[in-house]
């Protein structure tokens, strides 16, 4: 083989192991983005056991030792004005209502 024969099979050789090991690294980062992360399968064949006696769920949780309570220290400010402000612009209809006769009269007392 000629000399710059050599160089380009180096050449090659060197590129084909980069694509190799960048293949391999996109591989792990894809299944480290989407594969899986918390669910560990113990049984081969890869479902979970729903049932099993050594399981963290046969403990009853109490919730009386994990109850904190916060004492607020502090009172927020209220607004002033903000609803004046909102009805500044609305018009003003003034309307006066007149009971005669039978509507004077409450029915729970009869005054």
């Amino acid at each position: 083989m000629t000399e710059l024969e050599e160089k380009l099979f180096n050449q090659i050789e060197a590129l084909t192991n980069e694509l190799k090991l960048l293949r391999e690294q996109n591989q792990f980062l894809l299944n480290k983005l989407y594969g899986r992360s918390s669910e560990k399968s113990i049984d081969p064949n890869g479902q979970l056991d729903l049932f099993e006696e050594e399981s963290s769920f046969n403990l009853a949780e109490t919730t009386e030792e994990k109850t904190v309570f916060e004492e607020i220290s502090y009172q927020r400010k209220k607004k002033k004005g903000y609803k004046a402000a909102l009805t500044k612009d609305l018009p003003i209809k003034e309307v006066h209502c007149q009971l005669g006769g039978e509507d004077c009269t409450c029915d729970w007392c009869c005054s």
